[in-house]
């Protein structure tokens, strides 16, 4: 969505800017403030309005660029549709099986923190510790899993079962 937003708003922004400035020298002035604003993006979207600028302002030998940006108009859609595709059908993100597993792991996480508390200090920190980080990585992976899920199928409680989760390997 970020990508066709970004494609959408440099293709605007290049149809009035390159209606203002037709010469040779100013597309390339175009592209080199393009270029610098790629790298103070503040978000995808924005960047890849800079990009499209940029790309755009290289083909200044097109005499119609209208044409030029319906071009890339299109070739944005069908990237988009050839991704949809692929993502859908061909490597499909399974996020209910993948939490399902992550919770699995997690469970046994709390299973191996008891298990620790047997070790000698050292190692025992050394294994908490590790454990603990290993909770963190898996939590933000099942935090982005669930983003990516329908609101009415998202785990709203997550944020706080992940914190109970925490707090119980804090408490070892």
């Amino acid at each position: 969505a970020q990508r066709m937003t970004g494609t959408l708003a440099g293709l605007m922004l290049c149809v009035v800017l390159f209606a203002i400035f037709k010469g040779v020298s100013a597309r390339i002035v175009l592209m080199t403030i393009f270029n610098f604003l790629i790298y103070c993006a503040g978000s995808y979207a924005s960047m890849v309005t800079f990009i499209t600028g940029s790309a755009l302002a290289l083909n200044f030998v097109e005499e119609n660029y209208l044409v030029m940006l319906g071009q890339r108009l299109i070739y944005t859609i069908v990237g988009a549709a050839i991704a949809w595709a692929a993502n859908t059908w061909v490597f499909p993100i399974r996020a209910k099986r993948q939490m399902k597993f992550i919770e699995e792991i997690l469970e046994e996480i709390r299973r191996d923190a008891d298990k620790a508390l047997a070790l000698p200090r050292a190692q025992r920190i050394c294994e908490l510790n590790h454990l603990a980080m290993l909770s963190y990585m898996l939590g933000m992976r099942m935090d982005d899993l669930n983003s990516t899920l329908p609101k009415e199928k998202q785990n709203h409680a997550l944020e706080q079962e992940l914190q109970v989760h925490m707090r119980a390997l804090a408490d070892c």
